[in-house]
């Protein structure tokens, strides 16, 4: 199953809890500063995130069959500890 919400002003991931068979998501072009709301969709295998406002990749940890992630144009920065 595949979900495209490109350009749609959406400024947090939710209620995507029941969609377990979603195997792509395309969230770009929106507004969103935090990934959240997407670890839970195991069966993903690609992921869109182009041109938000996101700052640091978080929650893709159990994201075991993505294969693709695309991030570009937002405003990720390497962290030092």
């Amino acid at each position: 199953m595949k979900i495209d919400l490109y350009d749609n002003l959406i400024h947090r991931v939710q209620n995507l809890e029941h969609l377990e068979n979603l195997t792509s998501l395309d969230l770009s072009y929106n507004k969103i500063k935090h990934i959240k709301g997407v670890k839970h969709l195991k069966k993903l295998k690609e992921l869109y995130f182009v041109q938000n406002g996101i700052s640091r990749i978080e929650e893709l940890d159990g994201l075991i069959n993505l294969f693709n992630l695309e991030l570009g144009a937002n405003r990720i920065r390497v962290q030092s500890d």
